[in-house]
């Protein structure tokens, strides 16, 4: 608060959403403030005048705030600027010290971002830069939210964009799960990968499966002894549901993914061999056994995680390399030499277990690597590989492996895989 007599907290609730609370800091007196129904706190708003906190951010579908100080005339002008640039997310950045002037950030799921220099005394906005001109967002796919229920009745809830090309009909899908996997969350906004994808005409689905955050302590633990079955139902599920929706058709479903999201493309081609016609996994693990040695080896961190989430699950049972007998789809692997979350052996004994089995595999182990590409060189080749890979399985062009186009070289940003969990991929 600007008097410094009341400090804003964010705790844990055991079940929903995590709370505000305002903490009295003379009487020592928690009262809460605000609850969101469905999603914790992603970020707050501070007045450039006093400091004190003005409104908290929050990821429901797309990101909405809750303002503590409606009438500070800070939020008057952030409304205010927001009536211009509707769709998109208007956050302040900086403000000068009288707060009579700020520079904004204006981003959205089809534009990466743009500065804009405001005069709050005469309402006028003047564009400063923007994050890539190479970017149009007239050419960009939009990303809409969307809610499912699991086969148990859980609420999941996640993310669709579908190609601007598709006008409607069913496309391609591209099944990408999020890294981590405990608390962490795809939400709305500009991704650059998945647009990548989205322009060579494939849907993208993204899936806040059980175990991932922004929806409480609850939901979080739910993903608890699920690392390889809830969690793996739940994209199964999602799947299906857009099947269900036209979005795509039988026989045109791939699913990639990096750290644990790399890992639960694997799972589901091995459980769902009717469902996915190829897999890709970049920088996963695919032995958990030999995982939770290595782990921890490393880290008490390591060890507390996997003993976390296992909950006495048996190791084998849910590794990928255990169950390549069951996958029947082409698979596309990458790793980083140098990578110590995710170890390259884990890719190189996952291609080893599918050729074994029969099933056709490409392997690329990036040189000075660690877990993910962030060399301009790499990121490319594995860009060029990944839509010549699902054009090939999944694409218009599917019946000729021939035609399968590279990407262009200005689509370098691909995403890097989510940090892992305590110690887990």
């Amino acid at each position: 608060s600007a008097d410094g007599g009341t400090a804003y907290v964010v705790i844990e609730e055991t079940e929903g959403p995590d709370g505000i609370y305002a903490l009295d800091l003379s009487a020592g007196e928690l009262t809460l403030v605000h609850r969101d129904p469905r999603v914790d706190p992603a970020g707050t708003l501070v007045s450039p005048i006093d400091g004190s906190l003005l409104a908290v951010r929050f990821y429901d579908g797309r990101p909405k705030l809750w303002e503590l100080q409606p009438d500070a005339a800070p939020l008057v002008q952030l409304r205010s600027i927001r009536k211009a640039f509707p769709g998109s997310l208007v956050l302040p950045t900086s403000y000068t010290r009288d707060g009579k002037q700020g520079i904004y950030l204006v981003s959205s799921d089809t534009d990466p971002g743009q500065y804009f220099h405001v005069d709050h005394a005469s309402g006028q906005a003047r564009f400063v830069v923007a994050l890539s001109r190479q970017l149009p967002p007239a050419l960009m796919s939009p990303t809409e939210p969307i809610r499912l229920s699991a086969r148990d009745g859980l609420e999941l809830d996640g993310l669709l964009t579908r190609p601007v090309s598709a006008e409607g009909k069913p496309s391609p899908l591209v099944v990408l799960p999020h890294g981590g996997p405990i608390g962490v969350h795809d939400a709305w906004g500009f991704d650059p990968e998945v647009q990548m994808l989205a322009s060579r005409g494939f849907a993208v689905l993204q899936v806040n499966f059980r175990g991932s955050g922004n929806r409480g302590k609850s939901f979080r633990e739910r993903g608890h002894g699920e690392y390889g079955h809830g969690m793996i139902n739940d994209l199964e599920d999602a799947t299906r549901w857009a099947l269900a929706q036209g979005v795509t058709e039988p026989g045109r479903i791939c699913v990639y993914g990096a750290s644990y999201g790399a890992y639960a493309a694997m799972m589901l081609l091995a459980r769902n061999p009717e469902l996915f016609a190829c897999g890709v996994g970049n920088v996963g693990v695919y032995d958990i056994r030999r995982m939770i040695a290595y782990d921890s080896l490393g880290s008490r961190s390591g060890k507390a995680f996997y003993a976390e989430v296992m909950e006495g699950v048996e190791p084998d049972s849910i590794s990928p390399v255990k169950l390549a007998g069951a996958i029947r789809a082409p698979v596309l692997l990458g790793a980083g030499d140098r990578d110590r979350v995710a170890p390259p052996e884990q890719t190189r004994w996952m291609a080893k277990a599918l050729r074994d089995a029969g099933v056709p595999v490409e392997e690329k182990i990036y040189l000075r690597e660690e877990h993910g590409n962030f060399l301009t060189e790499n990121r490319l080749d594995w860009a060029r590989r990944l839509v010549a890979f699902l054009e090939r399985h999944i694409g218009d062009t599917a019946a000729s492996a021939d035609t399968a186009k590279p990407s262009p070289d200005h689509a370098v940003h691909l995403r890097q895989p989510a940090p892992a969990g305590a110690g887990g991929p």
